[in-house]
């Protein structure tokens, strides 16, 4: 599973396959759950942009954080998010 995700993005990078095949969803999930994976892979990987060159980028951005439970608003939410990212990369 790990292989074919990468295998994905890879070739969606490259135009070979559309995002809608991968869905950014699915990339999402892959991001936050998968281990081995660094805080930096995963900032430079949701960082790419801007939105309108990497529109993939931007929609895997999208569902990444909707992954994260903010309700309530608590500084905690935003903490737990943060510390899944190397700062300097947002």
């Amino acid at each position: 599973m790990t292989i074919a995700c990468v295998l994905y993005v890879s070739l969606a990078e490259e135009g070979k396959v559309s995002a809608e095949q991968i869905g950014a969803k699915n990339i999402a999930n892959f991001l936050k759950t998968t281990p081995g994976l660094g805080k930096t892979q995963i900032g430079e990987y949701l960082s790419k942009g801007p939105p309108d060159r990497y529109p993939f980028h931007a929609a895997v951005l999208k569902e990444y954080v909707d992954t994260f439970d903010f309700a309530g608003s608590s500084s905690i939410y935003l903490s737990i998010y943060l510390s899944r990212l190397r700062q300097s990369a947002l």
